[in-house]
């Protein structure tokens, strides 16, 4: 191979990074998540990931989501996931507002009901139980046993966790042990309702509240942690990662701290509303948000150091440190220098000959010196000075500079320059080098100065320049490295040739045909018993130890490891061609420059062991008959005619997933190993029927192959005439007429039959017919020609059905309400006695006419008994409920009404309404009916404040669906308005 691009896992997250510096991922509703609000995240026993929504619940294999709901999953009874539970067994608990589920064997299952729960806060694994905080209180499950729940405390419960090694759990603010023995007692009085429980990595534990962050450590509550936001704010989750740091989510952003440091200064690491936290197998956080799905925080492979770090110009030329440790950046725009983790402007383009800043030196005198594009600075306490001495420079574009004991030299595009003893000399003073560009230099532990130029090595010795390897390929390459390690070894990077040893007197050459990763090498430097190197390909290694192999020839190749490689996201396309093209610092970490600023890679920061992923086969597809089909699990039994067979598999590693190479193959059909690139699906159009087993194997991006090889067994069943018993039967029935005339006899039969059905088929649809047109007169008012009450029941429940659905999938808001308005004639009863019921039932068609004249085709009215009328308004805003009834007052009581003659009569009536749903925080608090008996109750209010209006009421602040029980009459209602229970409207908005 030409190289192992085999890059090291970085474990948790470095507290020393700020957020913009983690590698981040976000997946939200376009990418297959059900619903923005993540409330709950876990990792089953097979590195699945597991959401939990507002609208339903998603397992997530890093490339795709697979989604479980109440409409296509029957054991999961509520969309709305409050807490996840993953346990040893390979099963996940699924606690709800409807009830607790579990996932197991391929399927979801309902654990227990609504009834016996209500809403389900919480879920914890203690002692083989698992324990559910729920509004009917903390309920124990025996794994051995779960059918036979145990109830442990019977009133509401929102929280549950441990304290000191023993149960705990809230009621209200009141926070409860459970002891082993079974006895209850009161732990403490919280000053808020708990939100969150959380046991850290130390077994202490953390409780987050309406207001605030609180901590149970020996015995005793306190709140550690001095942020106002921690303790003030509503708290939704910690967590202790391994690296040591805490995290904490709140509804004003999310934080971070260190664990062994809680007093030092927390870090706000965003200002949006976190909901959720967990750190999986492989040391990522992820974060779930209120609005915008889930983010995955790592470390990445590389520390990338621009704007938010002060550095405003992306393009970085080189580094250069000082002997006091400084960095200095040369960018397009000017000289950078480090001041403690951020960057500042040290010499802005106005104080360079040229902004484009190349190469940077402080001689021991104090003097900086900056080479640009276009001649040299030298800075003394921060003014400039020897300007007339560097003027023959003005045009020269600079790319190096080295000090010696004797002289200051300048490499330059048109040769080598030396400044010594107050003096500039020019390229033509030095003999045996010829005036070309000059890209770097280094002198080595002799102090002999080399010269690294675009035409070849050059070495200074005797005031002379000798030509280096002039029969190698280095005699006339582009030198673009150069560097001496401990134990004085030269070693030569070039642009085109690869990598040059220098070391007793002899040239060894290493490219990619010996296994270097790049034949560019734009810097070189060791770090520990490495040599690290740099390309336009990224950042990549080499162990010593691999080049006295090959010199005693025990290895063949060299294995290069690679980070910030083309094919990653986490990319570092380095810049070079001269000396200063990167920096080792005294902590070891290496910086390099970059189109897109600096990178760094810290190598104590790599582990050794990369985590090896798990590899599952998710899904088998197949066709039959035109319809596709689909099965889970590790055995697929296809019927026969199963073809375009797709397998789906994966490999549960997060980092770079869509990286993952796969290979696969099929027993029986082909022996060897298909290469699938990172292609996750294996299609097999028409396999013969015959048992099969598939498996398939995966290695990530960095190299590391999974922990198993997944396999499937597949049975393909055979149609019958595939067979050899069908075989045999066509010989029998090629000898028995009997069974040919059999055959014939039953298919006349059959063809009779037919006949018959298709007779008794048109009379029954002309029956059908008759059926539908009595129907439709027994639910019609014949004096009005709407519908009547029978009409209303008949239609409202599949009405109210598809507002419902639209509520739950979040789909069109302005259209998915439906207002009930209930309309009473006014004074009927003195209009049947003054001019008789004739008159009345004229008034009664009349106002019915006028009330379809105004509502839409898609609302419809009935005569509800008497002289009362209900409106059915449905894809309404129950923002705008209100316009309905004024249209319908208006109609009814704008003009007279005509009653014989030239008599015209006066006719006024009351309206009121309410709105489905009536309650926003529950579609199913009410059902039309009671929301029916509400608008009556407001109709009521309406003909009590003087009748010839309308008045609506919907649900107030404080609204809870109990407050209507037991109302006898609108005085009942008018009291909860007064309480802010229920809020009357009563004017157009």
């Amino acid at each position: 191979m030409a190289a192992l691009l085999i890059s090291q896992l970085v474990w948790a997250l470095d507290p020393g990074k700020a957020l913009h510096q983690y590698r981040q991922d976000q997946w939200s509703t376009p990418e297959g998540l059900p619903q923005v609000t993540v409330l709950a995240i876990t990792q089953d026993r097979d590195h699945f990931i597991w959401l939990g929504t507002q609208v339903g619940l998603a397992r997530f294999d890093g490339r795709e989501f697979r989604v479980f709901n109440a409409e296509n999953d029957s054991g999961l009874s509520n969309n709305y996931v409050n807490s996840l539970l993953a346990l040893d067994d390979g099963s996940v608990w699924i606690a709800t507002r409807g009830g607790i589920s579990r996932f197991s064997d391929h399927k979801v299952e309902q654990v227990l009901p609504l009834a016996s729960t209500g809403v389900v806060h919480q879920l914890l694994s203690f002692k083989d139980h698992v324990y559910a905080a729920t509004d009917n209180g903390l309920v124990q499950f025996d794994l051995a046993n779960i059918g036979n729940p145990n109830w442990i405390f019977q009133r509401a419960t929102q929280r549950v966790g441990l304290i000191d090694g023993e149960l705990a759990f809230s009621a209200g603010t009141a926070l409860w042990r459970y002891a082993d023995d079974g006895r209850l007692s009161t732990l403490a009085e919280l000053q808020a309702p708990l939100t969150h429980f959380y046991n850290d990595k130390q077994g202490y534990a953390w409780l987050g509240t309406e207001r605030g962050l609180w901590h149970w450590r020996d015995g005793k509550l306190s709140q550690p942690i001095a942020h106002p936001a921690l303790r003030s704010r509503l708290i939704e989750a910690v967590w202790h990662d391994r690296d040591d740091n805490l995290w904490v989510a709140s509804d004003v952003g999310w934080f971070r701290l260190r664990y062994a440091r809680l007093g030092d200064e927390v870090q706000r690491m965003n200002d949006r509303w976190a909901r959720s936290l967990f750190e999986d197998h492989e040391g990522n956080l992820w974060v779930g948000s209120t609005t915008e799905g889930v983010a995955r925080y790592w470390n990445g492979y590389l520390t990338r150091i621009g704007d938010e770090e002060g550095i405003a110009e992306p393009l970085i030329w080189g580094l250069y440190q000082d002997q006091s440790g400084t960095i200095f950046a040369q960018s397009q725009n000017g000289v950078y220098q480090q001041i403690g983790d951020r960057f500042a402007l040290r010499y802005s383009p106005e104080q360079l000959p040229h902004p484009n800043a190349l190469a940077a030196l402080k001689t021991r005198d104090g003097t900086f010196w900056v080479g640009t594009a276009q001649g040299l600075a030298a800075f003394q306490q921060g003014k400039r000075v020897h300007q007339e001495l560097l003027k023959p420079l003005e045009n020269e574009k600079l790319y190096s500079l080295v000090e010696t004991d004797e002289a200051l030299w300048i490499g330059a595009r048109n040769g080598l320059y030396r400044i010594q003893d107050g003096k500039l000399y020019l390229p033509s003073a030095f003999a045996g080098i010829p005036p070309i560009t000059v890209r770097g230099m280094i002198v080595d532990k002799d102090k002999r100065l080399w010269v690294g130029t675009s035409s070849g090595l050059f070495q200074w010795q005797n005031g002379a320049f000798t030509k280096i390897a002039s029969d190698l390929p280095l005699g006339s390459e582009f030198i673009s490295a150069m560097y001496v390690d401990p134990t004085g070894t030269l070693w030569v990077g070039t642009q085109n040739s690869g990598l040059f040893r220098f070391r007793q007197n002899q040239w060894t050459m290493y490219n990619t045909v010996s296994g270097l990763h790049s034949n560019t090498v734009f810097y070189i430097n060791s770090i520990g018993d490495k040599l690290w190197l740099t390309s336009h390909r990224g950042i990549f290694f080499v162990e010593f130890n691999q080049f006295a192999e090959m010199d005693s020839n025990q290895r063949q190749r060299l294995s290069s490891m690679v980070y910030g490689a083309s094919n990653r996201t986490d990319r570092a396309e380095c810049n070079g061609g001269h000396l200063q093209a990167g920096l080792v610092d005294d902590k070891g970490r290496l910086y390099c420059p970059t189109i897109d600023g600096i990178v760094m890679i810290d190598p104590s920061r790599l582990s050794a062991v990369p985590f090896p992923p798990k590899l599952h086969i998710t899904n088998v597809r197949f066709t039959v008959d035109g319809v596709q089909q689909r099965v889970a699990g590790n055995k697929a039994e296809l019927p026969a005619g199963a073809h375009n067979i797709e397998i789906d598999y994966v490999a549960t590693s997060y980092r770079e997933p869509m990286f993952t190479q796969y290979q696969y193959r099929i027993s029986d059909n082909d022996k060897s190993w298909i290469d699938a690139g990172t292609r996750n699906t294996a299609y097999f159009h028409s396999l013969p029927p015959d048992n099969y087993t598939f498996e398939v194997r995966a290695q990530t991006d960095d190299g590391v192959s999974a922990q198993n090889n997944a396999t499937l067994m597949i049975k393909l069943a055979p149609y019958y005439y595939q067979t050899w018993w069908f075989r045999a039967l066509l010989v029998l029935a090629a000898i028995s007429l009997f069974v040919a005339l059999f055959v014939w006899r039953y298919r006349l039969l059959q063809a009779n039959k037919q006949r018959l059905e298709h007779l008794v088929e048109q009379r029954t649809r002309e029956l059908t017919l008759v059926n539908e047109q009595l129907q439709k007169a027994s639910s019609t008012d014949p004096l009005t020609q709407l519908g009547n009450r029978r009409y209303v029941v008949e239609r409202v429940p599949h009405d109210v059905a598809l507002s419902r659905r639209a509520h739950i999938r979040q789909i069109d808001p302005d259209n998915r309400d439906i207002v009930f308005v209930m309309l009473d004639i006014d004074h009927f009863k003195q209009i049947n006695d003054r001019y008789g019921h004739a008159v009345g039932d004229l008034v009664l068609a009349e106002v019915g006419k006028r009330i379809s004249g105004v509502i839409r085709d898609s609302d419809y009215a009935v005569r509800w008994g008497g002289e009362e009328f209900m409106v059915v308004g449905r894809c309404a805003n129950h923002h705008h409920s209100m316009h309905l009834p004024e249209r319908l007052l208006r109609a009814v009581s704008g003009q007279p009404i005509w009653i014989g003659g030239d008599q015209k009569l006066n006719v006024t009536c009351s309206l009121g309404f309410a709105h489905y749903p009536f309650w926003s925080e529950d579609l199913d608090a009410l059902n039309w009916e009671q929301i029916v008996t509400i608008a009556d109750a407001a109709l009521y209010i309406a003909k009590s404040r003087g009748r010839d209006r309308w008045i609506g009421i919907e649900a107030g602040d404080l609204f809870e669906p109990n407050d209507l029980v037991g109302l006898q009459n609108i005085q009942d209602y008018l009291r909860l308005v007064d309480r802010f229970k229920l809020r009357l409207i009563t004017e157009v908005l």
